[in-house]
Formats: C-alpha cells, structure tokens, sequence
C-alpha cells in the first residue's frame, strides 16, 4: 500500500506510520508498505503522517481477504461428508469381506465334509466289496448247481439285491471318478428309444412288484445321438429309480423320448409322487442334498443318484432339470437334454464298436463264468503245486483257501509282511494277494518278488476292490499277472489260477527242453562247443570269484577283465539272466555266502568281508531281501558241519 499527504512541498520532512488491528504502530521510511501474511478475514489498517511538528488524524481502512475454496464452511462440510461416505463405504466393505470370507469358508467346509464324506463311503465301498464277493461267488456256484425252482427265485432275489448294493458301490466310484476327472466317456451311436426301451423292459418286473403303472412313449421309431452306452443308463436308471421312490402304490410313472426342433433329444420321466417343495427345486441335483418331502416316504436316499445324473449328463454335453406338473397334476418330470447328431464332439471322443448293444444296461447284470475244467484242475491235485493267499479278511481268505484247497497247495497270510519271507524262501507257484492291507499292501508285496531274481518268475494275481483303470494300469507296470477287480466269480479265480499255471509250466517246459538240447550237444562234441553265451558267463564267474573278497570291484573292472564294453556286458547279462551286472554280481556273491553260512564256516562278519560286503549291517539287509531270513537265522536252522574248501575258481551259479 502507498500512502499520501497530498503535501508536495517538502515530502522528504512527512513520516508516515500505521498499525494493524490497534497493534503497535510502525513507521516506514518512505510512503510504501507490503502486508504478505495478513490472515483470512477482515483486519483494520489504521495510518497517520506527522511532520516535524503535526501529526494527523488516523486514516482508517477496512481490509477484507477472503478464504481460499479450500478453506470454506461449504468445502469442510463437503469434505465431512465425504469423509463419512468413506468410511461408511469402508465399513460395507469390510462387512461384505467378512461375509465373503464367511461364505468362502462356508463352503470349504462344505467341500471338505463331501470331501470326506466321498473319501468315507469311497473306503466303505472297498470295503462292501469284499463281503459282496462271499455272496456273489458262493450265489452262482449255487445258481449253477441247484435246480430248485424255489431255490432259484430266492437265488434271483438274492442276486438282484446284491446287484443293487453294488449298483451303489459303483455309484459312489463313479462320482469319485468325476470328482478327480479321471472319468472318460466313449461317445458311439446309439438309437436311444431302442436304449430307453431296454431300460423300461428292465424295469416292468420292478413296476408290478409295486403296483405302479410304467408307461414308455416314443414320437419316432428311431432317434440316433452320440452317447457312452455303459454310463448314459445310470442317468436314465437313476431318475427312474428316483421315480419309483416317490410314487405311491397305484401312481404312474411315465418315461417319454422326443425330438426338440431337430436339435437336441427330450428324454422326459414323469412321476405321481410328492413334487418338489419350491425351496428344493434349484437344490435337488446338489451333492448329498435330502429335500424336505423326505419325511413323506420310507425309502430315503443318499444325495449321490441325482448328484452322479447332473455330473453324467454335462459330460454328455446336454443338460437336465426338474419342474413340477402342472394342470393339478401331482409330481414332477426330470427333463434331459441331449444334442444330436455329432459336431458337439471331436474324433477322439467317438468310440466305435465292433458289435453295438442295443442297451448297456443288461451290461449291469454280473455274467456268470463257467466253472473250470475238472479235469485240468484234477491234474494239479495230484501234483505238489503251491499257493499262497494273503488277504487282510480272515472270510475271503478262508473261502478262497476252501474253494482251491480241493487242488491245490494252499498257505495262506493275513499279512504282506509275514507272506513276503515265506514266498522269497519256499518259492511256491503263485501268489494272490489283496491290494489294500495295513503294513505292506499288495503292489508292494508284488514289487518287491518281481525285483528279486529269484521270485520274479512266481505269478502274482491282485485282488481289489479298486475297479478304476489307474489301479489296473499300476498293477501291471508293477508287473502282476493278473488283476481281478471284488467281488468276483470264484470260477474267475479258478480259471486265471490255472491259465497262469500252465503258462508258467509251458515257459518252464521249454527252458527245460533248451537245456536239453545244450548237454546232448555237449555229450557229443565235447567241451569245445560250449556257446559264446555260456564261455562268457564262465569268464564274467571266474572274474568275480578271483576277486570275491574284494570290496572295490567294479562293473568297468568286470568289463575290462572279460574283454568286452561295460553296455555290452550289460546287455548281455540282462539277456542271459534277467539281472544287471550289479544285481549279478551281489547274487553270486550272496549265493557264496549262502554256502559258507550253511556248513559254519566263519561268523557272519567274516563271511561279510570274505565275499566283498564292508558293512555287515548292509550284508543282512541285502541277505534278507534275497532268502527271506537274516543270516543268522539261515545259521540256526541250516547248519551243517560239513567243510568246504574255499576255492576261489569256483562257480557260483
């Protein structure tokens, strides 16, 4: 600000002074003043001159500065605003974070506890199969031997109900399967009102056993569609059961195909049950879900059937539903959806069968297997053939050693562990085994025969009740012989039994005859004539005998002493002995210990360090997986005072 005197005579002589707010007054040299931090709002700037003998009156000036925007009563009440919308949107937030959080963990529970409960009735499910296989395989025996009329219908009723818990079994299978995706469908052509037929015939007996009248209706002859035979019928098996169920004595139940404008195919099944409480109805295909009309009838299921039909019916790429009747009608119709023709599907989907089957359902029916010939198994009786039968069950195993005992040898275990040092030491004739035992379960039991050399010619067969075809896959890389899924035909058994056996036979009839052939051969040129094969395991012998004691000797030291490549004496081994050059030279070397051990020789650790072994801890453990007893127990029971020389050219075979 300036100020003036309008005094232009002398203006140097004028002193000019002000003061803000009745503060303390100021003087300035010269008439100009700068204010640059006067607060907000209205101040009072008062201003005098005085010369060197007057002072004048004050000059008063109002000076008004506005508040910047951001200093408003309307920008703070804005910004309270504002803030109280976010922190009421923070606490929504929040809120919905802990329900989300809630809801999340609500249904990992949810999971968790189908989870479990699949895994629970999963271990049930093998566990029914054994008992199942004491019904189903004494059954037909019955079946194939009573001719009572009588007999036969309770022989049916029995067969039928145990189909039916197996049906269930399988149910529950089947949805572990689709769970893991491990389940997949080969889609073929199929006339499905000839495959809903097969079905309704299936289920007339069933409809007058309970006085309700079945109804099929078809508006074609002919309707083709691309779907799996043998898991398309649980869909349709499983709503009419489901049907069945709900409807009372003198009700109908109706199952009705048509096409919808050409591009899918309607397979509608009708009830006169209960219905479906409107709160149920989005709810009915949950897994394990019971509707609340379940109290209105005596039969009350598991959640699992409509579940397994909605899992079935995606993967046939369709859809299915379920809406009550209208028109005062009572009950309800499960509505399913499948697509026509094939361009919903890739090449490697389709499946194409040699000899279609108008239904897969008679494919639920368990086939009974002609009993054996007696006459092969006669001929086993009088020989000295062994079996050995390990199975947790003490029923299955006892009714599996009284149905073969009649021919052959039989020891049975209730444990892999107590049956693998009697296998490994009297070496039978084949093994059956169950898979699922505690301890050591089958495919352990069938790894450790097949890597040893001296068991590894020994059949094994694996009983289980694991019908997936993982399990089957597992069980012969692992190298069984055969893989025979509960409950089974005991006259199953029987012929795998004697397949195997005579297999075994006819593959040692003709090692026999082979060696046959080498000692007349021998007998008639001598010596010299002994074959390449036979001249190299003589020096690959003698090599390791000459360094038998020696920890140190290595494959490439066998190689160079023989004369040949390290991969061709593998090769060679490997074909000639079925062992590597490792496994062949830990077998001589046991063998020799075998030997010393018999006739008392040294003491365990002598015997250890005489034939190459620096750990005699290692020794006994190698020792026992080979001959099934640790050396001092083969001493005890074995001992001889017999003397051997050592003779270190000798061969061990």
């Amino acid at each position: 600000m300036e100020y003036s005197a309008l005094d232009f005579d002398n203006p140097d002589r004028l002193k000019y002074s002000y003061r803000i707010d009745g503060g303390l007054w100021t003087s300035i040299s010269g008439n100009r003043v700068s204010f640059a931090k006067l607060g907000y709002g209205e101040h009072t700037l008062e201003a005098r001159v005085a010369d060197n003998l007057n002072t004048s009156d004050v000059y008063t000036v109002v000076i008004e500065i506005d508040f910047p925007w951001y200093k408003s009563t309307w920008f703070y009440v804005l910004m309270a605003l504002l803030m109280l919308g976010i922190l009421i949107a923070a606490a929504l937030l929040v809120k919905r974070r802990i329900e989300l959080n809630r809801h999340f963990k609500e249904m990992e529970r949810a999971k968790e506890l189908n989870d479990s409960r699949i895994e629970f009735f999963t271990n049930i499910s093998h566990e029914i199969r054994t008992p199942i296989s004491l019904i189903i395989s004494p059954l037909y025996k019955l079946i194939a031997t009573d001719d009572d009329p009588s007999r036969q219908r309770s022989y049916k009723t029995i067969k039928l109900n145990a189909q039916r818990i197996l049906n269930l079994i399988n149910q529950l299978l089947d949805m572990r399967k689709i769970d893991s995706k491990q389940l997949r469908l080969e889609f073929e052509k199929v006339d499905l009102v000839d495959f809903c037929r097969g079905i309704y015939e299936s289920f007339e007996q069933y409809a007058l056993s309970l006085g309700i009248d079945f109804l099929f209706d078809a508006e074609e002859e002919s309707m083709e569609a691309y779907v799996d035979p043998k898991n398309f019928d649980k869909v349709i098996v499983n709503v009419l059961s489901n049907a069945f169920k709900y409807t009372p004595k003198g009700g109908k139940v109706r199952l009705s195909i048509n096409r919808d404008a050409g591009e899918t195919i309607r397979i509608g099944v009708s009830d006169q049950g209960t219905g479906i409480a409107l709160e149920d109805i989005d709810h009915v295909f949950d897994l394990f879900y019971q509707g609340s009309n379940n109290h209105k009838i005596t039969m009350i299921g598991t959640g699992v059937g409509m579940y397994l039909v909605r899992q079935l019916v995606t993967l046939h790429h369709g859809t299915v539903k379920a809406v009550n009747n209208t028109g005062g009608e009572p009950g309800c119709t499960f509505v399913i959806h499948i697509p026509a023709g094939r361009s919903h599907l890739t090449d490697r989907e389709i499946f194409v069968r040699e000899n279609p089957q108008s239904s897969a359902f008679s494919q639920m029916e368990l086939a009974g297997v002609p009993e054996p010939d007696d006459e092969e198994l006669k001929r086993y009786a009088k020989t000295s053939t062994r079996i050995v039968v390990v199975d947790d069950d003490e029923q299955l195993r006892k009714y599996i050693v009284d149905e073969l005992g009649n021919y052959f040898h039989i020891k049975d275990f209730a444990s892999c562990d107590e049956a693998s040092s009697y296998i490994i030491k009297n070496k039978p004739d084949l093994v059956i085994s169950d898979v699922m035992m505690s301890g050591m379960d089958g495919m352990s039991l069938c790894i450790k025969l097949k890597r040893n050399v001296d068991t590894n010619t020994i059949p094994v067969i694996l009983l289980t009740a694991a019908s997936q075809e993982n399990a089957r896959i597992r069980a012969l890389d692992i190298g069984a012989d055969a893989f025979i899924a509960k409950p089974f035909n005991i006259s199953v058994l029987s012929h795998t039994v004697t397949n195997l056996l005579r297999r075994n036979n006819t593959l040692r009839n003709s090692y026999l005859g082979r060696q046959d052939t080498l000692n007349v051969a021998s007998m008639d040129e001598g010596e010299q004539v002994d074959s390449p094969d036979k001249k190299l395991l003589t020096r690959v012998l003698k090599v390791i005998n000459e360094n038998m004691s020696n920890p140190s000797l290595t494959v490439d030291m066998i190689a160079k002493a023989v004369g040949i490549s390290r991969v061709h004496l593998h090769r060679k081994l490997k074909e000639l002995t079925n062992q590597s050059t490792i496994d062949f030279l830990r077998n001589v070397r046991l063998n020799r210990a075998l030997k010393l051990l018999r006739i008392k020789h040294s003491n365990i650790s002598e015997v250890a360090q005489y034939v190459g072994f620096v750990s005699t801890a290692y020794f006994s453990t190698v020792f026992k997986d080979r001959f099934g007893c640790t050396p001092s127990a083969y001493m005890s029971d074995n001992a001889t005072i017999e003397q051997m020389p050592l003779d270190d050219d000798e061969l061990i075979s």
